[in-house]
């Protein structure tokens, strides 16, 4: 039969007893208490856990800081310079360029898929607008102004993507480097890509116009 303990004395006794056979304390009560403070411990396992989680780095991927090279310093590598570093650390909330020449910035910005995912968005809503009869420039506005407010965290998470990519591929320190340096950074061919998508867009726009009348 299982047994326990007197809080008291330490005599062994058995779990169907209400009092000590040695010193007389009543067992009852102890039990509760044990019971009691073994709930309490679980309670404060169970909330260092959730603190445990609460607390995870943002940077998931622990290839990003590989060989012991600091996070803000593979993005500096990355986007050639402490712009957008500052912009990251104050969590800066809007970016004019990517408001005002979305498809211009994203593509001066190396995020060509990004830039294309704008362009067929704003054909759909093209589209949409020819179908139905009425203007939806209230869409196309609210678009802008979500690249405006999101632009930093996309420029982020595409930094993030591919420098975990190369370190993933590369164990060579000095090839790491030079290819995040490649792969970010600015272009000029960039600006035309996007020029190139805008022209893409209005001539599907100008074509579908032609096939609802």
């Amino acid at each position: 039969m299982e047994a326990r303990y007197c809080s008291s004395c330490g005599q062994r006794t058995s779990t169907t007893a209400r009092f000590c056979e040695n010193c007389g304390k009543p067992l009852e009560h102890q039990a509760y208490r044990q019971k009691a403070n073994q709930q309490q411990i679980n309670q404060q396992q169970t909330h260092q856990g959730r603190t445990y989680q609460l607390q995870a780095p943002t940077w998931k991927n622990h290839q990003s800081n590989s060989n012991d090279v600091p996070e803000l310093e593979w993005l500096r590598l990355y986007t050639h310079g402490d712009k957008y570093i500052e912009k990251w650390r104050k969590d800066s909330k809007w970016n004019w360029p990517a408001f005002l020449f979305s498809p211009v910035w994203f593509g001066y910005r190396k995020m060509y898929a990004e830039c294309a995912i704008y362009i067929g968005i704003t054909v759909v809503l093209g589209l949409f607008e020819l179908l139905l009869g009425f203007s939806l420039r209230y869409a196309f506005t609210i678009i802008f102004i979500l690249n405006g407010i999101f632009g930093n965290k996309l420029y982020y998470r595409k930094a993030k993507k591919e420098i975990d990519h190369i370190l993933l591929l590369h164990a060579n320190p000095e090839i790491r480097r030079n290819l995040i340096q490649q792969k970010g950074g600015t272009s000029g061919w960039g600006i035309a890509f996007g020029i190139i998508m805008l022209l893409i867009g209005a001539i599907i726009l100008g074509y579908l116009e032609e096939l609802t009348y």
